[in-house]
């Protein structure tokens, strides 16, 4: 039998008052890196958003960082467009 997708219920499941369990983030990151993962969620605590926005401005700000860092080394030049974009990713933080 071969997975692709895992389909999983938040509520309940992986959490408890709105909050992960212990453990869970960090072995859904393993899963993803073998299956696609859909969290489903009535998002009762009104917390899920919150969260995926963090993750989400997280993951852009620390890629603008390693894209401003690469720039100058493989381009040997700086985008205005991208530095920009580097800061509001962070004033969105």
């Amino acid at each position: 039998m071969c997975l692709k997708y895992l389909a999983v219920d938040v509520n309940g499941t992986l959490t408890l008052d709105g909050q992960f369990l212990p453990g869970v983030s960090e072995r859904l990151e393993i899963l993803r890196e073998k299956l696609d993962i859909c969290l489903n969620s009535a998002d009762t605590h009104g917390t899920l958003a919150a969260r995926a926005l963090l993750g989400m401005t997280t993951f852009g700000t620390l890629f603008s960082i390693y894209l401003t860092f690469l720039e100058p080394l493989v381009i040997g030049a700086t985008c205005a467009w991208c530095l920009s974009s580097a800061n509001i990713n962070t004033l969105q933080l």
